[in-house]
This record gives C-alpha cells, structure tokens and sequence, in this order.
C-alpha cells in the first residue's frame, strides 16, 4: 500500500510539473506574443514620430520660403517704387530748369503783341500822313522803286516816310524825302519803338514768335512739372522720402 500510494503520488507529481509546464510555455508565448505586439507599436510610434519630426521641419522650411519669398517681393515693389520716384523727381527737375531757363509767360506774350500792334498803329498813321507816290510803268523800260520792279501796266502805291529811291533803267535815278511829318506822330512811334525795344530786351527775344515759342516750352514744362509732382504725392504718400533709400538699403544688405 505504501508503495502504491508513493507511485501516486510521483504520477500526481508529474502531471503536476507537466501542467506546470504547459502553463508556464502558455505564459510565456503570451508574454513573448505581447512583447512582439509592443515591440511593433513603439516601432510604429517612433515612425509616427519621425514623420511628425519630418513634417515640423517641412513647415518651417516652408514658412522660411515663404516669409524669403515675401521679402523678395517686398524689396523688388519697393525697388521699383523708388525707380518710379527717382524717374518723377528728375522730370520735376528738368522742368524746372526749363522754368527757370524762360522766363516767358504767357501774359508777357499778350503784353508783346500788345506792343507789336501799337507801334504798327504808330507806324500806319506816320504813313497815312506822309506823302503817297503813285507809280505806272507805261513802257518797256525797266522801273523800280525802293527796289521793287514796278510792273508794266499795273499801279503801285508807295508812302514817302523815309527816303524813296525811283530807279529807271537807263534812264535816271530820283531820291524823293519825306517831308516833316508831324511832331506828334513821330514822337508816337519812337515811344511805341521804344516800350517795345525795351520789352524784348526784357524778355531776351527778337520777335513775337519768338516769345511764343519759348512761352510753349515754359507752358510744356510747367504741366510736366504739375504731373510729375503729382504722381510723388502718390508714390510716396505718408512715408519720409529719405527714409524709403534708407529701407531699401538696409534690405539690400
């Protein structure tokens, strides 16, 4: 009985360890099954982290190019407004230059054809006062007066103001000289003759044209001027002027 009872033991014993055993191989299979499954989800996380790292640095690059990109746009507008400045500041210049080169206006030029038309008024009523030669070449012989040919069969009138030379080819010449003309008539024209000498000497001009001519180039410079002083009111609007040099060098370096 003893013995028999020995040998069941040892046989529960065994079953006991084998259990044991096939318990603790479940355990651990578990254990290295779980341990696999860890080992993929930190595998997994560290990837997710890697591209969450790699995205990060994506965007920061990203926004670096982008913030770059929007300096360069910034000092190239800022460039081309100071280009468009500078081109508007040496035509503000050039014209007043011009400006300050005539001295022309317009109201100089009224004043000038004023002037022009008193001494013609002077010079026709010295004419219509002076004596008239009436002269008709009836030949074939050549005729002038004061050196104009005298057409044949035609009538030419002359006013005696100051010596008249008749000229007949061949023939003889005449000097005819006016009379004394009217005191006041004369002293008309020289004071007309006079206002208006003085007033082209003023203006530094020769003749109305003349003036005209340079009262345009003022009247051109005036409204290139206008526009051009303009446009920088726009172009520069509220910033300092030197201070836009100043940004643009300091962005440029």
């Amino acid at each position: 009985d003893r013995r028999q009872a020995l040998i069941t033991e040892t046989t529960t014993a065994e079953k006991a360890v084998k259990a044991a055993d096939e318990a603790l191989e479940k355990v651990t299979a578990a254990q290295q099954e779980k341990d696999s499954s860890l080992d993929e989800a930190q595998k997994g996380l560290e990837a997710r982290q890697a591209e969450l790292v790699s995205a990060q640095e994506e965007a920061k690059a990203a926004s670096a190019d982008l913030a770059r990109a929007r300096a360069r746009k910034e000092v190239d507008a800022l460039r081309k407004r100071l280009v468009d400045i500078r081109e508007q500041e040496r035509r503000a210049a050039e014209a007043k230059a011009t400006i300050g080169s005539i001295s022309v206006t317009a109201k100089d030029v009224d004043k000038l054809g004023g002037l022009f038309t008193e001494l013609r008024i002077a010079q026709n009523a010295k004419t219509a006062a002076a004596a008239q030669i009436i002269a008709r070449r009836l030949g074939d012989t050549a005729v002038s007066i004061d050196g104009v040919d005298v057409p044949k069969d035609s009538a030419e009138e002359f006013a005696v103001t100051t010596d008249l030379q008749i000229h007949i080819d061949s023939v003889v010449d005449i000097t005819v000289r006016p009379g004394q003309s009217p005191a006041e008539l004369d002293r008309e024209l020289e004071s007309a003759q006079t206002r208006l000498d003085a007033e082209l000497d003023r203006l530094d001009v020769t003749t109305l044209e003349q003036a005209r001519e340079r009262n345009e180039v003022r009247t051109d410079a005036e409204a290139v001027l206008a526009e051009a002083t303009s446009t920088l009111r726009v172009l520069i609007g509220d910033d300092d002027r030197d201070g836009l040099d100043a940004a643009l060098t300091r962005a440029e370096h």
